[in-house]
């Protein structure tokens, strides 16, 4: 349906690419949206692109699990380019492992994705705490980063 043609126009503009949804029955579209007489609707590329590591993580990546952080670790994840610590995790759900992708929620919604250096058990023990605790708690630091900027891409 709709949806999905919106979805696909979307990711193809945070890959860099103009997209335009169109009627694909009337006769000329084709024509009219080549010639940009402003036929359909155009979903403009993105300032910055995302690279295609990004773009896998992003739309292609199955989440195994889900990870809700609060306003601050969400600012600073989609403002500032962070990644996100231990402290800003609220909630742990799904049965994941170290290295499997998933989904970083805040308010309900997800706004990022990104491979997670923890197993759901391990983060569920060390959410909330500062980086700094975390070898405490399970006995071994698996990293200081729950989920590395370099391995997210922000929805």
């Amino acid at each position: 349906g709709m949806a999905s043609k919106v979805t696909a126009a979307r990711q193809a503009a945070a890959g860099g690419i103009r997209a335009v949804v169109a009627s694909g029955v009337k006769p000329g579209t084709l024509a009219a949206v080549l010639a940009a007489e402003g036929v359909g609707t155009t979903f403009e590329p993105t300032e910055r692109p995302l690279d295609k590591r990004r773009q896998w993580l992003a739309f292609a990546s199955k989440s195994k699990g889900r990870i809700t952080v609060d306003a601050g670790a969400k600012a600073a994840l989609t403002e500032r380019g962070k990644s996100l610590l231990a402290s800003g995790v609220k909630g742990v759900s799904g049965a994941f492992e170290a290295g499997d992708a998933v989904s970083l929620v805040e308010g309900g919604s997800e706004f990022a994705r990104g491979l997670c250096n923890f197993s759901a058990r391990d983060l569920e023990r060390v959410k909330g705490l500062k980086s700094s605790a975390i070898e405490a708690v399970l006995g071994h630091k698996p990293s200081d980063e729950v989920v590395h900027r370099d391995n997210m891409a922000v929805l």
